[in-house]
């Protein structure tokens, strides 16, 4: 090894200093390029001026125009020519060290850090902080934690340090913690954007939505790069808010910001489509793109767009969905219901009472989606004129929930099937206060009220 590098410092003549060389014009325009971001312009200039004169300024900076187009191959190229002529050249280790965590080599990184800080050399990123990201990438957990904090010691205002710890604590689900780092930072640094989109994200953890908003407020104000996580959690908190409008503006703003679909994010704003604003048409659409173009979704996909396009009146395709969702899903029956509301639409009233049945026999259902079920199968024996079995039906339906309208609603054309009107008419005026307005038409042609009736409410 000695003698190769006898032979390169034979053959290369380098500065002793990171100084302009004033009769260099090739450097000059070198360093003209790299300050406009004109890297590849750069390099070629720095190198024209290496190949008359090798020197440590021109092989630094035209390192630095490589690592910006990510060519890291040839920047640690250069910087070790400059490290055989200058060991301890504190500009090249560092950008050397930086180049290792870019290119994510942690091996190497945390290798070169050690050596230098045992040598002396604490810089930006020879420094116990970058050692401790080096081991936490590297598995090494324990050991990073405890740099961390023996740096934070050191350093107790370094932002970037107390940024990265409040990361670590948020990966351990210690929100605490990482809310306490967090405001640190932000007293320190109020323009932190990272920061305020971080803490935003716990306070939507911790379920603090009307105070996680501000914070993601802010980060978009101070310029947060990553737009397509803050749209999407900020339409996440504002849908929990009950804010669905604003929730959909967000979660389409984040779905136009990438130029490949975001095929579970589009699946989101499909299903608050359908169940928060009862734009069926929008769901629709939204899940047919899904089925097209992606490989993987849940068969829930299937499921929600048979359930809008049974709303849109396209019954065939509605079929075809839940079938489709059967067969995917040949478990669950928690969606029968939903099917047998589609065969209502067919008046398929067997496959109703068949779906339904299957319905109840879920333990866990209870109340009002017990009724629910119920009322479906009141209303099919109805259809069949069962209607002794359709009122025994809806007896339970009520001992379910006594405030469902439907129920009420059917008892009552059941009863006048019975030749019991009055008890009928007694359950459509509760159907049509519960705010089942067709209600009204069987109260004015059985039940002896008029349209003044209503008008004088």
């Amino acid at each position: 090894m000695k003698p190769l590098i006898i032979c390169l410092f034979l053959t290369i003549t380098f500065s002793n200093t990171l100084t302009a060389q004033q009769n260099d014009i090739y450097y000059q325009q070198g360093l003209t390029k790299l300050s406009n971001n004109d890297f590849n312009g750069s390099i070629e200039l720095f190198t024209k001026s290496i190949s008359l004169k090798a020197t440590i300024a021109a092989y630094y900076n035209r390192a630095k125009a490589y690592q910006e187009i990510e060519n890291y191959t040839a920047a640690l190229k250069d910087l070790n020519q400059i490290l055989l002529a200058e060991p301890t050249n504190v500009d090249a280790l560092e950008l050397k060290t930086l180049i290792y965590y870019l290119q994510d080599d942690y091996k190497m990184m945390s290798a070169s850090i050690s050596r230098n800080l045992k040598n002396g050399i604490d810089t930006k990123h020879n420094s116990r902080f970058y050692l401790a990201i080096a081991y936490n990438e590297l598995g090494k957990a324990d050991s990073s934690a405890i740099l961390l904090d023996l740096h934070l010691k050191q350093k107790p205002n370094d932002v970037d340090a107390l940024y990265y710890r409040s990361n670590l604590s948020m990966d351990k689900m210690d929100f605490d913690s990482s809310l306490a780092d967090l405001n640190k930072v932000l007293q320190l640094d109020s323009n932190y954007k990272d920061a305020y989109f971080s803490r935003g994200f716990i306070k939507s953890l911790k379920s603090l939505y009307s105070q996680a908003l501000p914070d993601l407020d802010k980060a978009e104000n101070l310029g947060f790069e990553e737009l397509l996580y803050l749209y999407e959690l900020r339409g996440d908190a504002y849908k929990e808010l009950g804010d669905s409008l604003k929730a959909a503006s967000e979660y389409d703003k984040a779905i136009k910001d990438v130029e490949k679909p975001d095929y579970e994010l589009i699946t989101k704003r499909a299903k608050l489509a359908y169940y928060q604003l009862d734009d069926n048409q929008t769901a629709y659409d939204l899940l047919t793109k899904v089925i097209q173009e992606s490989k993987e979704f849940t068969p829930e996909v299937y499921l929600v767009r048979a359930c809008a396009a049974r709303e849109l009146k396209k019954l065939d395709q509605s079929e075809t969905d839940f079938v489709k969702h059967s067969q995917l899903s040949p478990k669950s029956r928690a969606y029968y219901i939903q099917w047998a509301l589609l065969k209502v639409e067919q008046q398929d009233w067997k496959k109703v009472i068949e779906l339904t049945s299957e319905f109840l026999k879920i333990q866990k259902i209870t109340g009002f989606a017990k009724s629910t079920g119920q009322t479906l199968i009141g209303r099919a024996l109805y259809e069949q004129k069962s209607f002794i079995e359709a009122s025994n039906i809806l007896q339970e339906a009520f001992k379910s929930d006594d405030e469902n309208p439907d129920a009420h609603f059917w008892i009552g054309k059941v009863l006048i099937e019975l030749k019991q009107s009055e008890k009928a008419c007694e359950h459509f005026v509760k159907a049509y206060e519960m705010g089942l307005t067709k209600a009204k038409d069987e109260l004015i042609n059985l039940c002896d009220y008029t349209e003044e009736s209503f008008d004088e409410e």
